[in-house]
């Protein structure tokens, strides 16, 4: 409904992850719009209903929400996230492994 207010309560706000509990009036949906950057790796929950996450004035996240009262949970995950921590991960076990057999070698000795 064009003009309505609904309710809103933040019940978490981190870095990664944001809960609110809403309260759509009306019988058409509606758009929630967060004034946080968009980003291509953040994902919305509408209930148990994974949500579209779209730009809202080509900077702002936001999320259609149907009439009545729903919990709306966005959560922040990068696609590339998970790659780079596999990543990260292989190279400290080639870093180990290096100074493990460099650490096993026989040390040679030069005579002069």
């Amino acid at each position: 409904m064009p003009g309505a207010l609904g309710k809103i309560a933040v019940r978490l706000y981190s870095p990664e992850r944001v809960v609110l509990e809403v309260e759509v009036p009306g019988t058409g949906k509606a758009v929630l719009a967060s004034t946080e950057r968009y980003a291509a790796g953040w994902k919305a929950r509408v209930g148990d209903a994974p949500s579209e996450v779209f730009r809202v004035n080509l900077y702002f996240r936001g999320v259609f929400v149907s009439p009545g009262k729903h919990t709306i949970t966005w959560k922040y995950d990068p696609v590339l996230w998970h790659p780079l921590i596999g990543l990260r991960l292989a190279s400290l076990l080639a870093f180990l492994a290096g100074g493990i057999f460099l650490s096993t070698r026989p040390i040679i000795a030069f005579e002069e």
